[in-house]
């Protein structure tokens, strides 16, 4: 399976946002993906969720968020890593199960739901260098992928 990627690397700075919409959006027109707000909106999601973690890690803000998106014969994968710990425990599998009730109560998960809703498959790990990596995939030409 022949693959392209694109990797950008920003600092962990909200107005670095609107460069990588703008990005974002040019590598999906890129490869033939346009008009899919919900994908940028997810992808946005992800990034604000790594710049929280990166802002509450280091005050400086030092601390860079990489965003690598590679295409596929099959589907679109971005990566977004950043100097987190993860997902905290128990929210992986509370995404799968939130309600609705719970999800306009609540003061946080709103962008994991979205990005759930949005993307065909999502999960984090950890990388062999210590940082976070948050996964998502969007199938364009098979089925969804319940993970």
């Amino acid at each position: 399976m022949k693959s392209t990627g694109v990797k950008i690397v920003i600092p962990a700075e909200r107005r670095w946002l609107e460069f990588m919409d703008t990005s974002i959006d040019s590598i999906l027109r890129t490869i033939g993906i346009e008009n899919l707000p919900e994908l940028n909106f997810a992808i946005r999601e992800a990034l604000i969720n790594a710049m929280r973690v990166s802002e509450s890690l280091n005050k400086d803000n030092v601390v860079s968020i990489e965003t690598q998106v590679t295409v596929s014969e099959s589907c679109l994968e971005i990566r977004i890593l950043d100097e987190g710990k993860g997902i905290p425990s128990g929210w992986q599998e509370r995404i799968n199960t939130i309600t609705c009730e719970e999800f306009v109560r609540g003061t946080s998960g709103r962008g994991l739901f979205f990005i759930k809703a949005y993307m065909d498959e999502m999960h984090s790990e950890i990388a062999s260098d210590g940082r976070h990596v948050f996964i998502m995939r969007k199938n364009f030409w098979g089925e969804k992928n319940e993970q």
